[in-house]
Order: structure tokens, then C-alpha cells, then sequence
């Protein structure tokens, strides 16, 4: 009698390992095919202080949900930011935008230019507009009204969401 307890006690230990270290394997396994597949990846348009104060934000900054894939910017100093760990994808005005983001499967665009591309900025959202990506500006321009704009932050830069990619 006391090797069939012995028997049922192995057979029940043995039970609990296999199904506990599966249940573990399947965890890990979920959470890393989960991981890749929310990760946004953002593009940043941009120049001056905004686009490097971003590209700072995200090199300093490690957040599990967001990849940089690169920036896009005005063309004038492009020597000085290939040393800031970014890409460089090309200038605003040299770029397809809407081919960049879907070719690099793009979620998140952040607008970080300065007043004197005001005229470009609003062409930018027209054109990014029916997309679906998540669009953010950064809030040197609150003087562009939108309907249904809310504040966000990227890190502790504040951003001014405009469009969020519409739930499929």
C-alpha cells in the first residue's frame, strides 16, 4: 500500500511540473510574439530644436511600445544630425511622406517644426490625414485649430494629437 501512495504522489508531482513549466514556455512565447506586434514605429518630421529634442527623447528614453524608425527634415543640416542616432530618411521637401509610412509601416508620425513651416505643416496633415496612423504635432502650433485635438506627451516632451488610426 505505501508504493502506491508513493506511485500516485510521483504521478501528481510529475503532473504539476510538466503542466506548470508549459504554462510558463507558453507565457514567455505569447508575450514575445505579443511584444513585436505592438510595437509602434514612429516617424519624426521635423526641424531645429523641436526634431532634436524629440530624437533626444527617444535615444534617452526606453519605451517598450515605441521604435524610431527615422526622421525627415529640412535638408539644411543634414551633417549635424547623422551623428544624433537616427536615421535620415530625406529632406520635407524631397520626400514622398505617405510612401515613407507605408513603406516602413509607420503608426505614429510627430510633427516637430517650427513656425516658418507653417504652410508645409498644414500640408503634411492634409496629406497624412487619411491614413491610418496615430498624427501628433508638437505645440509650437497652437495656433492651428483642430476639432477633437487633445494634449499628449512623448516622454516629457508635450504633443498635440490630432487623428488617431481609426479602430479596425
Amino acid at each position: 500500500i505505501e508504493l502506491m501512495r508513493l506511485a500516485y504522489l510521483y504521478f501528481y508531482l510529475s503532473v504539476m511540473v510538466a503542466l506548470i513549466g508549459y504554462r510558463v514556455l507558453l507565457r514567455i512565447w505569447h508575450r514575445t510574439q505579443q511584444h513585436e506586434l505592438s510595437m509602434n514605429h514612429v516617424l519624426i518630421i521635423g526641424a531645429g530644436d523641436g526634431l532634436n529634442n524629440l530624437i533626444d527623447q527617444f535615444n534617452n528614453q526606453e519605451w517598450p511600445n515605441y521604435r524610431l524608425i527615422g526622421f525627415v527634415d529640412d535638408g539644411r543640416s543634414q551633417q549635424e544630425r547623422r551623428t544624433i542616432g537616427a536615421p535620415l530618411l530625406g529632406a520635407i521637401d524631397q520626400v514622398n511622406i505617405t510612401e515613407l509610412v507605408r513603406r516602413y509601416q509607420i503608426d505614429d508620425v510627430v510633427l516637430a517644426l517650427p513656425r516658418q513651416f507653417q504652410g508645409q505643416t498644414a500640408n503634411l496633415v492634409e496629406q497624412l490625414r487619411n491614413l491610418p496612423i496615430h498624427l501628433r504635432v508638437m505645440p509650437d502650433y497652437f495656433d492651428l485649430t483642430f476639432r477633437r485635438a487633445t494634449i499628449g506627451r512623448v516622454g516629457d516632451i508635450p504633443v498635440i494629437d490630432l487623428h488617431d488610426a481609426p479602430m479596425d
